[in-house]
């Protein structure tokens, strides 16, 4: 089936009203080995790692690692294994623990063309200390597509080994990594296109043609020997609705699609052993206007969204949509975007990263000539004193007439704005008990509401 885009040009406007300040942060030396910084990145403890990519029409541009110290945001390291070349995928993936940084080069032909290598950078030695290529090691197998460590656990996916993919187990055993066991499952496509491990619990995911007409979780579990395959999801999306990313959190999976329509989803999928699925009504995204949002982050009652691109021509900073768990509900909060220049494809979102209370988030494209990229950091706790959003209820909402603030924070709410959709502002009131809505025609709008330290939140209210 054909796409067909009908938009208004009001849907270009951005609409934000972001409640986190963003710290940027990008190399300060050896700044020309690749492009697009920000784009694979990852967080342990107090230090951060990141990576330019290679670019195979620039000499020189072989991609490197970079570790920065998540407090101060100041680079610490500038690292590269020697012989690498631009032609290798140089930082497909990384992942670290305590002791060590992980880079994923799918490309390399370490043994043979495009089989991939996994470099292993010891993070207290400080130098690069493994290579490791898959024991079976394929032309086009693409070993180090994606990482995840754990402890002494590491699982690297080879998408394309056999035609199939799989994940292959590593385990530390005190002086080096070693190979433990080959993780498939028959007739998949890019099996192990992302692998996530928490309370002993291995999920991986995996489509099921070419076309990606289904995407499957599976879940596997350890008998301290070897890792067993206790159950497959049932089949998510079709060839009108793509699976493009998960994350699994708290032992809940949260799934993000993007269909046909412009209209992506999140999906909250439960496992309760033995075979037992369950699978709760979709999110609807209605926020981010033409964007394609293919990155989700949870953690911490906060979700967000980052975009790979949109239907339009125009060129834009790309929005993070923010949301909320309230009352078991998912909210929409605020769009956030990077402080980069205007009219500019930044990236914004493309890559996401938590680790306990803060927050990164990649804008791979960003630059004013170039896109060297950039990257932002910013704290996921809010003051005491600021604007608690889970504070305020606005009742009754649909409302075809007033709408009443019920505030609970210590903070007098002391102004109002109504925005429409678009980000025009329609009214504004100081010292506001009650919204009125009567004159606006039926539709969404936002309300911006003000205490008085300038924190703000804003609400989504309908008038029917």
């Amino acid at each position: 089936m054909k796409k067909h885009f009908f938009f208004a040009a009001f849907l270009i406007c951005q609409f934000s009203f972001s409640q986190f300040t963003l710290s940027p942060f990008s190399p300060t030396s050896d700044a020309n080995n690749g492009f697009y910084f920000g784009s694979q990145m990852s967080v342990s403890g107090n230090r951060i790692a990141a990576l330019v990519q290679p670019s195979e029409m620039l000499p020189g541009f072989t991609g490197k690692l970079y570790h920065f110290d998540a407090n101060t945001l100041q680079q610490t390291a500038a690292l590269l294994p020697v012989g690498i070349t631009p032609t290798d995928g140089f930082g497909s993936a990384v992942s670290q623990t305590m002791h060590f940084t992980v880079v994923g080069a799918a490309y390399d032909d370490h043994l043979i063309e495009d089989a991939g290598a996994v470099y292993v950078y010891n993070n207290i030695s400080g130098n690069w200390s493994q290579t490791i290529t898959a024991p079976d090691a394929a032309v086009a197998g693409h070993f180090g597509t994606y990482i995840e460590t754990y402890g002494t656990r590491m699982f690297i996916s080879a998408v394309d080994a056999d035609n199939n993919g799989a994940v292959y187990f590593y385990h530390y055993n005190g002086s080096q990594w070693e190979f433990s066991q080959k993780l498939t499952v028959p007739n998949m496509k890019d099996f192990g296109n992302k692998v996530r491990f928490q309370s002993e619990q291995l999920i991986i995911s995996s489509t099921t043609s070419e076309f990606k007409k289904s995407f499957n979780l599976f879940v596997m579990n350890s008998d301290n020997s070897s890792w067993i395959l206790e159950s497959s999801s049932p089949g998510f999306g079709n060839l009108e609705d793509t699976v493009s990313d998960f994350c699994f959190v708290n032992g809940r999976i949260y799934m993000l699609s993007d269909g046909l329509n412009l209209r992506s989803q999140v999906q909250t999928v439960d496992y309760f052993g033995q075979g037992q699925w369950s699978v709760e009504p979709a999110l609807e995204v209605i926020e981010g206007n033409d964007h394609f949002f293919t990155r989700i982050e949870v953690t911490g009652g906060k979700m967000f969204l980052g975009s790979n691109g949109y239907a339009l021509l125009m060129a834009r900073k790309y929005p993070v949509l923010y949301y909320r768990n309230i009352m078991g509900a998912w909210t929409f909060q605020s769009s956030i975007y990077g402080t980069g220049p205007e009219g500019v494809d930044d990236h914004f979102g493309s890559s996401m990263f938590t680790d306990g209370s803060n927050m990164i988030i990649g804008s791979a494209n960003e630059g004013t000539i170039l896109p060297y990229g950039k990257a932002y950091k910013f704290s996921l706790t809010l003051g005491t004193d600021d604007f608690q959003k889970d504070a305020v209820s606005l009742y009754p909402n649909p409302s075809s007439d007033m709408v009443y603030i019920q505030n609970q924070n210590l903070n007098k709410i002391v102004k109002s704005e109504i925005y429409s959709v678009t980000g025009k502002l329609l009214s504004t009131a100081e010292n506001v008990e009650q919204l009125s809505i009567g004159n606006l025609a039926n539709g969404i709008y936002f309300a911006k509401l003000y205490v008085a330290n300038g924190s703000n939140q804003t609400y989504k209210i309908i008038k029917n």
